[in-house]
Protein backbone atom coordinates (compact mmCIF):
# COMPACT_ATOMS: atom_id res chain seq x y z
CA UNK A 1 0.00 0.00 0.00
CA UNK A 2 2.77 1.91 0.61
CA UNK A 3 4.34 1.76 -2.40
CA UNK A 4 1.23 2.10 -4.73
CA UNK A 5 0.63 5.50 -2.10
CA UNK A 6 4.07 6.63 -3.58
CA UNK A 7 3.65 5.80 -7.26
CA UNK A 8 0.08 7.80 -6.89
CA UNK A 9 1.96 10.33 -5.72
CA UNK A 10 4.50 10.49 -8.32
CA UNK A 11 1.95 10.29 -11.03
CA UNK A 12 -0.27 13.01 -9.93
CA UNK A 13 3.00 15.21 -9.67
CA UNK A 14 3.44 13.74 -13.70
CA UNK A 15 -0.23 15.03 -14.62
CA UNK A 16 -0.22 18.07 -12.59
CA UNK A 17 3.59 19.24 -14.37
CA UNK A 18 1.84 18.18 -17.82
CA UNK A 19 -1.43 20.02 -17.12
CA UNK A 20 0.62 23.26 -16.27
CA UNK A 21 2.70 23.09 -19.58
CA UNK A 22 0.89 21.20 -22.15
CA UNK A 23 -2.35 21.87 -23.59
CA UNK A 24 -4.68 18.35 -23.21
CA UNK A 25 -7.67 17.26 -24.29
CA UNK A 26 -9.77 13.66 -24.61
CA UNK A 27 -11.87 12.78 -27.20
CA UNK A 28 -14.43 10.16 -27.69
CA UNK A 29 -13.41 7.76 -30.25
CA UNK A 30 -15.86 9.93 -32.90
CA UNK A 31 -13.78 12.91 -32.26
CA UNK A 32 -15.08 14.61 -29.75
CA UNK A 33 -13.83 17.02 -26.62
CA UNK A 34 -15.00 15.39 -23.95
CA UNK A 35 -12.10 16.55 -21.64
CA UNK A 36 -9.46 19.75 -22.15
CA UNK A 37 -7.35 21.50 -19.68
CA UNK A 38 -7.11 25.35 -19.43
CA UNK A 39 -3.50 25.84 -21.07
CA UNK A 40 -5.37 24.71 -24.48
CA UNK A 41 -7.92 26.95 -23.71
CA UNK A 42 -5.78 29.28 -23.53
CA UNK A 43 -3.79 28.91 -26.51
CA UNK A 44 -7.53 29.09 -28.51
CA UNK A 45 -8.66 32.15 -26.14
CA UNK A 46 -11.94 30.33 -25.12
CA UNK A 47 -13.08 29.00 -22.38
CA UNK A 48 -12.82 25.72 -21.07
CA UNK A 49 -16.70 24.85 -20.76
CA UNK A 50 -16.88 26.09 -24.70
CA UNK A 51 -14.60 23.79 -25.86
CA UNK A 52 -16.76 20.98 -24.57
CA UNK A 53 -18.28 18.50 -26.83
CA UNK A 54 -16.22 20.59 -29.96
CA UNK A 55 -15.43 18.34 -33.04
CA UNK A 56 -11.43 17.34 -33.44
CA UNK A 57 -11.74 19.76 -36.60
CA UNK A 58 -12.78 22.44 -34.31
CA UNK A 59 -9.34 22.54 -32.62
CA UNK A 60 -6.99 21.22 -35.18
CA UNK A 61 -8.87 21.96 -38.68
CA UNK A 62 -10.03 18.98 -41.33
CA UNK A 63 -7.41 16.16 -41.63
CA UNK A 64 -8.28 13.13 -43.78
CA UNK A 65 -10.77 10.55 -42.06
CA UNK A 66 -7.67 8.10 -42.11
CA UNK A 67 -6.06 9.81 -39.54
CA UNK A 68 -8.51 9.46 -37.16
CA UNK A 69 -9.11 6.14 -37.45
CA UNK A 70 -5.46 4.85 -37.59
CA UNK A 71 -5.26 6.50 -34.03
CA UNK A 72 -8.07 4.55 -33.03
CA UNK A 73 -6.49 1.46 -34.15
CA UNK A 74 -3.49 2.02 -32.04
CA UNK A 75 -1.25 4.37 -34.23
CA UNK A 76 0.35 6.98 -32.57
CA UNK A 77 0.19 10.05 -34.45
CA UNK A 78 1.81 13.26 -34.02
CA UNK A 79 1.65 16.19 -36.27
CA UNK A 80 1.57 20.64 -36.26
CA UNK A 81 -1.89 21.85 -37.26
CA UNK A 82 -2.83 25.43 -38.27
CA UNK A 83 -6.10 26.62 -36.65
CA UNK A 84 -8.02 29.97 -35.54
CA UNK A 85 -8.27 30.74 -31.77
CA UNK A 86 -11.62 32.74 -31.00
CA UNK A 87 -10.92 35.86 -32.11
CA UNK A 88 -9.74 34.42 -35.63
CA UNK A 89 -5.62 34.86 -34.99
CA UNK A 90 -3.80 32.11 -36.89
CA UNK A 91 -2.93 29.75 -33.89
CA UNK A 92 0.03 26.56 -34.77
CA UNK A 93 -0.69 23.59 -32.12
CA UNK A 94 1.53 20.82 -32.24
CA UNK A 95 -0.06 17.73 -30.74
CA UNK A 96 0.37 14.23 -30.51
CA UNK A 97 -2.40 11.47 -30.39
CA UNK A 98 -2.39 8.45 -28.19
CA UNK A 99 -5.52 6.04 -27.82
CA UNK A 100 -6.37 5.00 -24.14
CA UNK A 101 -7.94 1.43 -23.96
CA UNK A 102 -10.64 0.59 -21.21
CA UNK A 103 -10.11 -2.32 -19.19
CA UNK A 104 -11.60 -4.44 -21.65
CA UNK A 105 -9.00 -4.03 -24.08
CA UNK A 106 -11.20 -1.63 -26.34
CA UNK A 107 -10.17 1.80 -27.00
CA UNK A 108 -11.96 4.36 -24.86
CA UNK A 109 -10.68 7.38 -25.76
CA UNK A 110 -8.05 9.55 -27.26
CA UNK A 111 -5.92 11.86 -25.46
CA UNK A 112 -4.13 14.91 -27.22
CA UNK A 113 -1.18 16.16 -25.76
CA UNK A 114 -0.32 19.83 -27.47
CA UNK A 115 1.92 22.64 -27.48
CA UNK A 116 1.46 26.15 -28.93
CA UNK A 117 3.97 26.50 -31.83
CA UNK A 118 2.69 30.00 -33.28
CA UNK A 119 5.88 31.81 -32.27
CA UNK A 120 8.04 28.80 -33.94
CA UNK A 121 5.95 28.97 -37.28
CA UNK A 122 6.29 32.83 -38.04
CA UNK A 123 9.86 32.38 -37.24
CA UNK A 124 10.13 29.86 -39.66
CA UNK A 125 7.70 31.55 -41.97
CA UNK A 126 10.35 34.65 -42.21
CA UNK A 127 13.36 32.68 -42.08
CA UNK A 128 11.47 31.51 -45.13
CA UNK A 129 11.35 34.47 -47.06
CA UNK A 130 14.61 35.91 -46.36
CA UNK A 131 16.00 32.72 -47.65
CA UNK A 132 13.86 33.36 -50.90
CA UNK A 133 15.61 36.87 -50.94
CA UNK A 134 19.26 35.80 -49.95
CA UNK A 135 18.54 32.94 -53.06
CA UNK A 136 17.26 35.43 -55.26
CA UNK A 137 20.12 38.38 -55.23
CA UNK A 138 23.16 38.90 -56.86
CA UNK A 139 24.64 40.66 -53.99
CA UNK A 140 26.65 37.84 -51.65
CA UNK A 141 25.26 36.89 -48.71
CA UNK A 142 27.08 35.20 -46.11
CA UNK A 143 25.99 33.72 -42.59
CA UNK A 144 27.76 32.79 -39.82
CA UNK A 145 26.98 31.02 -36.39
CA UNK A 146 27.78 33.09 -33.51
CA UNK A 147 31.58 32.01 -33.09
CA UNK A 148 31.79 34.21 -36.75
CA UNK A 149 31.91 30.50 -38.64
CA UNK A 150 30.15 29.94 -42.28
CA UNK A 151 27.28 27.97 -42.06
CA UNK A 152 25.43 29.00 -45.68
CA UNK A 153 26.48 31.44 -48.64
CA UNK A 154 24.10 32.31 -51.76
CA UNK A 155 24.65 31.85 -54.99
CA UNK A 156 25.61 35.66 -55.29
CA UNK A 157 28.67 35.35 -52.81
CA UNK A 158 29.64 31.68 -54.82
CA UNK A 159 29.56 33.99 -58.19
CA UNK A 160 31.11 37.04 -56.71
CA UNK A 161 33.90 34.85 -54.73
CA UNK A 162 34.73 31.93 -56.63
CA UNK A 163 34.52 29.71 -53.11
CA UNK A 164 31.48 26.97 -52.67
CA UNK A 165 29.39 26.52 -49.44
CA UNK A 166 31.58 22.48 -49.07
CA UNK A 167 34.77 24.57 -49.68
CA UNK A 168 34.64 26.97 -46.82
CA UNK A 169 31.47 26.15 -44.09
CA UNK A 170 33.19 26.34 -40.70
CA UNK A 171 36.14 28.36 -41.35
CA UNK A 172 35.87 32.25 -40.43
CA UNK A 173 35.45 34.55 -43.61
CA UNK A 174 38.65 36.52 -43.48
CA UNK A 175 41.11 33.78 -43.48
CA UNK A 176 40.36 33.67 -47.14
CA UNK A 177 38.51 36.77 -48.06
CA UNK A 178 41.91 38.85 -46.60
CA UNK A 179 44.57 39.49 -47.80
CA UNK A 180 47.88 41.19 -48.38
CA UNK A 181 46.26 44.58 -49.84
CA UNK A 182 43.20 44.62 -47.64
CA UNK A 183 42.89 47.59 -45.85
CA UNK A 184 43.35 47.12 -42.00
CA UNK A 185 40.74 50.12 -41.07
CA UNK A 186 38.24 48.85 -42.37
CA UNK A 187 38.97 45.13 -41.37
CA UNK A 188 39.36 46.22 -37.15
CA UNK A 189 36.04 48.90 -37.95
CA UNK A 190 33.91 45.67 -39.25
CA UNK A 191 35.23 43.54 -36.24
CA UNK A 192 34.48 46.31 -33.98
CA UNK A 193 30.79 46.09 -35.50
CA UNK A 194 30.42 42.12 -35.12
Amino acid sequence: QEEISRNQIELSGIINAIDSTLGTAEFTIHGKITKSNTVLAQFLQYDTGQLLEKDFSFVFGKVNTDFWNEVIKGTIKSGDYLTSSKNGDAVWLSSTFTHMIDKDGNVAKILSMIQNITQKKVKEKEFERLSIVANNTDNAVLITDKHGMIEYVNEGFIKMSGYELNEIQGKKPGSFLQGEESNQETIARIRELI
